[in-house]
């Protein structure tokens, strides 16, 4: 459930309600599930606005990849977060998305992951969502292939998007 605060103009999204996904050790674990889908509704960016996006997850240590990603504008939507992790235990991922003088052009630094503050010399990303419609966040995970015996939990997500006209 979204959270409006007018004086700001700011929107906030999140959820601290872990969701895990096991592997099947077939090759089922080799396709992405959506976690998470995160609605934004139209016109909440203007054409100026942005969206800050984090993610922390957890997952089983082994030296299997494990991928993690979030993609603008739905299923099969621009990828602006992507990490393959094998021998830790959790990640943090954040992006920055904004809408550049246009309510359907956006640019994101390419650095799949970056903590804040960081350099990157790549292009920017770019997407072409239009934002004056409703469109969606999500967020998914998969194995390189079966996997037995594993897990990835997207364990908590915050969206904080800022209206600037």
């Amino acid at each position: 459930m979204p959270l409006f605060f007018p004086p700001n103009n700011r929107l906030t999204f999140s959820s601290g309600t872990a969701v895990t996904r096991n592997s099947a050790n077939a090759a089922g674990d080799a396709t992405a599930q959506t976690m998470a889908t995160i609605t934004i509704p139209p016109n909440a960016m203007g054409a100026n606005g942005c969206v800050n996006l984090f993610t922390y997850w957890t997952y089983t240590n082994s030296a299997n990849a494990k991928t993690i990603r979030a993609r603008w504008g739905g299923t099969g939507g621009t990828l602006i977060l992507s990490a393959a992790p094998t021998t830790t235990t959790s990640i943090n991922m954040t992006k920055l998305v904004h809408n550049v003088n246009a309510t359907n052009a956006q640019a994101f630094m390419t650095n799949s992951v970056a903590s804040l503050g960081s350099a990157s010399a790549g292009t920017p990303g770019t997407s072409a969502v239009d934002t004056t419609a409703a469109f969606t966040i999500i967020l998914e995970c998969l194995w390189a292939g079966a996997t037995a015996a594993e897990s990835i939990t997207l364990a908590s997500y915050l969206v904080d998007l800022t209206y600037a006209a």
